[in-house]
């Protein structure tokens, strides 16, 4: 039985539709400029721009091109206590002031801690 429109696929055999756009089954075999296929039933939604409030789960929803820390950001931001989701900045990767980045590389973790975008 194949998918239906809407699931997650990696391969077009999978689904029903006979498309698989952006890891899901999608009405068409792909979305305009501009769009990515995500939406329930298969259908096409518009990326969203940077520093938009609304959360991300993958890079090709973005327009930028990236989705970092859970937001649409201006570029890849992994250098080390650096931020994309920092509320006054949203889609800016901006020096973190407090805390440990672990997703970093390399991390910044206990003991150690961000102190104006540096790892002490």
């Amino acid at each position: 039985m194949r998918l239906s429109a809407g699931s997650a696929c990696t391969d077009a055999r999978e689904c029903a539709t006979g498309y698989c756009a952006d890891g899901h089954c999608c009405l068409v075999p792909a979305c305009a400029e501009g769009a990515y296929c995500g939406g329930a039933g298969g259908i096409c939604l518009n990326k969203q721009v940077t520093g938009s409030p609304t959360a991300c789960k993958a890079p090709y929803e973005c327009l930028s091109g990236f989705c970092v820390d859970g937001f649409c950001c201006e570029s890849a931001c992994t250098q080390t206590c650096r931020r994309c989701d920092d509320p006054t900045t949203l889609g800016r990767c901006v020096p973190m002031n407090s805390g440990a980045d672990e997703n970093a590389a390399p991390a910044c973790a206990a003991p150690k801690r961000c102190q104006g975008g540096t790892c002490r």
